[in-house]
């Protein structure tokens, strides 16, 4: 009798464990959702903003606490020795790292022209940071490397627009350390990060 209530004890903690584990999962990632929600919509209000006067994009909305603190174009020629493409913005320093033989030179001979617009933006959500990278499409032979500084979460994610089907979706994420997350970038497109 005593070795059948151990065992069903044993079974009952490992149920008790088991739906402990589950539940726990379950709320993390619904806050992980949420997060990503929370920051696509910030996200797409900045894209939104950006597109209402093609003759100023980024013009204030400051009566929707949606406006563009700074923008900034960096561009640099890079060969198949890549290299590091480093702009500042808002007196943070941003950094796109082009790995050796990651540009197709079959493509794009020995020197490619790397041009990246980016803008910070503060929403109601957080501050937005959106860049336009060209040439567009590029397909890297190796991921470049995006490193952004970051100041609120321990996780970030890279979102990326997908013109085939008119959304953004997340590309990668990162955990942060000491301020700043890394992303890979295997394309260019439009990007953007919510902090």
């Amino acid at each position: 009798m005593s070795q059948r209530l151990s065992s069903c004890t044993v079974w009952g903690a490992i149920v008790l464990l088991a739906s402990l584990t589950f539940f726990a999962c379950s709320s993390q990632n619904a806050m992980v959702e949420d997060e990503v929600s929370m920051d696509l919509a910030a996200i797409e209000a900045v894209d939104l903003a950006r597109n209402m006067d093609p003759a100023e994009p980024g013009l204030a909305k400051t009566e929707a606490l949606l406006y563009r603190i700074c923008y900034y174009e960096a561009k640099n020629g890079f060969g198949s020795e890549g290299g590091k493409l480093a702009f500042e913005l808002d007196g943070q320093q941003i950094y796109l790292i082009i790995p050796a033989n990651a540009i197709p030179v079959e493509q794009y001979g020995n020197s490619c022209e790397i041009r990246v617009w980016a803008e910070k933006w503060q929403t109601d959500s957080g501050v937005v940071y959106y860049y336009e990278c060209s040439p567009g499409g590029i397909q890297f032979k190796t991921p470049v490397t995006l490193v952004q500084p970051i100041s609120t979460s321990s996780t970030e994610n890279l979102f990326w627009y997908n013109q085939a089907t008119g959304r953004w979706v997340v590309v990668d994420s990162d955990k942060v350390s000491a301020g700043s997350a890394s992303f890979e970038i295997s394309h260019f497109s439009k990007y953007a990060i919510s902090d």
